[in-house]
């Protein structure tokens, strides 16, 4: 096989694995008057994966708690805690996105 035909292969072998990750956020709380999010995900897909970024409301989170980077296995719920990057205010709607160690993202809303 030539080298044009190996990243080809390795290119479709990336995105089957994209297409079968599955990730779900199943609780949202807010923690510690509006400073802290926590997040339980259930991984219902394929393969084992990771969550490596988060963003509300399009600003990327840069301060974790715990759960950035902790493999989350197959049929099994992760939890992943941050400093939102941004006041929360009370009874309004956020975007949040989950961003997977292969680069997928997995879009919610949740009201503070």
């Amino acid at each position: 096989m030539g080298y044009q035909q190996n990243v080809l292969h390795e290119e479709i072998r990336l995105a089957a694995n994209k297409a079968q990750e599955r990730l779900r956020v199943i609780a949202i709380w807010w923690g510690d008057s509006g400073n802290i999010l926590n997040l339980t995900v259930l991984n219902y897909g394929r393969y084992d994966t990771k969550i490596v970024d988060v963003y509300i409301n399009d600003e990327r989170v840069t301060s974790y708690l715990s759960g950035r980077g902790e493999r989350i296995t197959t049929l099994k719920l992760g939890r992943i805690s941050f400093a939102p990057p941004m006041p929360i205010t009370p009874e309004t709607l956020y975007n949040i996105v989950i961003i997977s160690e292969r680069g997928v993202s997995h879009v919610y809303r949740a009201e503070s």
